[in-house]
């Protein structure tokens, strides 16, 4: 790996790392123990990102995402949030980096952009406020990957 790519990784992991760091530090101190038993959703069921295919990330988001919109969040919705990002940032790593023609992800990048910038918004509120500024975005990207299904190959590996 270069060290550009290396670079870009750990500042993805960084800022991922932070945000969490600051959606934990957010949480509200005035839960109550019924609350704080409260278990978060289930996960979807682990890929290393090292062989997970775009097929994979794509149906991780796509979970993630129902999953979301469906039966809600914890308290402070911050564990759902980071694992959405994290699925749609691998999906557009993983498109980045699968050498299809120029123009062939362009839409769920920048749908990706604005995700994350709604992410860092996200991370500066509390409880359900933060899903505003992401929710629209990953709709959008949820959306694209309904309409492009074969956009979306299962042999490209990270």
């Amino acid at each position: 790996m270069g060290i550009y790519r290396w670079g870009k990784a750990a500042a993805g992991v960084l800022l991922v790392a932070a945000a969490m760091a600051a959606m934990s530090g957010c949480a509200e101190e005035t839960d109550t123990a019924a609350t704080k038993k409260e278990t978060p959703p289930s996960p979807s069921p682990t890929v290393s990102w090292r062989s997970a295919t775009m097929q994979d990330a794509a149906r991780m988001f796509q979970e993630d995402f129902q999953e979301l919109t469906s039966v809600g969040c914890s308290t402070d919705c911050g564990p759902e949030l980071v694992n959405l990002f994290n699925d749609a940032r691998l999906l557009t790593e993983l498109m980045q980096e699968s050498g299809a023609p120029e123009g062939t992800y362009d839409k769920p990048i920048r749908v990706f952009t604005k995700l994350e910038k709604g992410f860092t918004t996200a991370a500066k509120l509390s409880g359900k406020a933060r899903l505003p500024p992401m929710l629209g975005p990953a709709h959008e990207l949820n959306d694209w990957l309904e309409t492009n299904p074969n956009a979306v190959p299962n042999d490209q590996h990270h």
